[in-house]
């Protein structure tokens, strides 16, 4: 007869290997009031200013497509949370405008479907069609279109329930994708960077696909694919994402030395976890 397992399935954290003099202890130069600081707000205006000549342009096709591929970076960089604003307001432009999008290449039709369904959108009919035409489903099959290959698998996760035509897209996309990597493994040369930043890229996705990464972890990853670019335009965004990156984690330690200060004042239990999990 089997007994019945009663163990509580509740993860238990290890102690903290910072006790609290160390946490204490810890500074960070990247604050506001710093020089650090001072250069993320000019950056800030920089971004701006982007967004401002983007909206300007006349060819709202080539201005769009720019907008897009801008808050893309940008949001896989980690600092899309200080142009809530502009983004909601280029996003709404881009699914009101009813564009003729000329010379529209998959990458691009994929990410415009993810970020307008991130930010709540019910935009999805051209995509769906395009996925079933025979331009897209021929990209699927080319392993020279790799990065439209995985911007659609990364668009896929974005599927509402009942969108059966995503999900077979998806399957087929991982299947072309593991392929693409079996084919790079067996390739020797390893001098072409834009291959390898492809190869790491693929393998990630495969791994932890963009809907499901943590966002932080997500940019942390990402700034060092970013830098390994060639052609970075412009070079300043990752100046930017590198700044606010390291000015969050000295919030978190802040917070982190509240925590500890708090802990080792109170005698209640709860407050003692939090510091473990943090």
């Amino acid at each position: 007869m089997v007994k019945e397992d009663k163990r509580s399935t509740s993860y238990v954290y290890p102690p903290s290997i910072w006790d609290h003099e160390f946490v204490q202890s810890l500074k960070s130069e990247y604050t506001k009031e710093s020089k650090y600081g001072r250069r993320v707000e000019e950056l800030k205006e920089f971004v701006r200013r982007m967004f401002a000549d983007h909206q300007k342009e006349s060819d709202r096709s080539l201005a769009s497509s720019d907008l897009l591929m801008l808050i893309n970076i940008i949001q896989r960089l980690g600092i899309s949370y200080h142009f809530d604003t502009e983004i909601k307001a280029a996003l709404c432009a881009i699914k009101d405008e009813h564009i003729i999008w000329e010379k529209e290449t998959s990458v691009l039709q994929a990410v415009r479907f993810r970020l307008l369904r991130q930010h709540g959108s019910e935009y999805f009919k051209n995509f769906l069609e395009e996925i079933r035409s025979s331009p897209m489903k021929a990209s699927m099959g080319n392993y020279k279109d790799i990065e439209g290959l995985l911007s659609v698998y990364e668009a896929s996760f974005y599927a509402y329930p009942g969108e059966k035509i995503l999900r077979e897209v998806q399957g087929l996309t991982v299947n072309f994708l593991k392929g693409y990597m079996t084919m790079m493994e067996e390739e020797v040369e390893e001098d072409n960077n834009k291959k390898i930043i492809m190869k790491k890229m693929v393998r990630h996705a495969l791994v932890m696909p963009l809907q499901w990464d943590m966002p932080r972890v997500q940019t942390r990853w990402f700034i060092d694919v970013y830098e390994m670019m060639e052609g970075m335009n412009p070079q300043l965004l990752l100046e930017f994402a590198k700044l606010d990156f390291n000015m969050v984690q000295a919030i978190h330690q802040e917070d982190l030395k509240n925590i500890s200060r708090l802990v080792l004042h109170s005698c209640d239990a709860r407050i003692y976890f939090l510091l473990m999990i943090y």
